[in-house]
Parts: C-alpha cells; sequence; structure tokens
C-alpha cells in the first residue's frame, strides 16, 4: 500500500508517514499515544505491517491522517 513500509511496525509506520506529512520528531512525541489510541490496534502496533489486514491498514492511515 502507498505510503507504507511493509517490514516496518505499526509505530514505525507512524513515524514515516507522519513526517511525509511535515511533522517534525518533537511534535510527533507529543501526538503518537493519541494517533495509537485512535487507531485502536493495541499490541498489533508492535507487528509488521505486511501482516495487517487492508482495514487495519486503513485504520491506520486515518488515524495519522
Amino acid at each position: 500500500m502507498l505510503g507504507f513500509e511493509m517490514e516496518a511496525n505499526g509505530w514505525e509506520n507512524i513515524a514515516f508517514r507522519s513526517y511525509l506529512q511535515g511533522e517534525t520528531a518533537r511534535t510527533l512525541r507529543a501526538k503518537i499515544s493519541e494517533i495509537a489510541d485512535f487507531s485502536e490496534l493495541g499490541d498489533f502496533l508492535n507487528m509488521p505491517v505486511r501482516y495487517y489486514s487492508a482495514g487495519m491498514l486503513l485504520r491506520l492511515a486515518f488515524s495519522v491522517a
């Protein structure tokens, strides 16, 4: 899927997509837990996204946006 690094986990992809949208490391630190909570992916954020379903990928992308 466009914009995701399939071998990286959910947390890393949150960072990658956030940086693509203009966030900095400092601003991301303030938002990352809220993004994770909004995604409702829980422990799945620790898994590589290649194992995510299409719905999980969409949920992650929408949470970062």
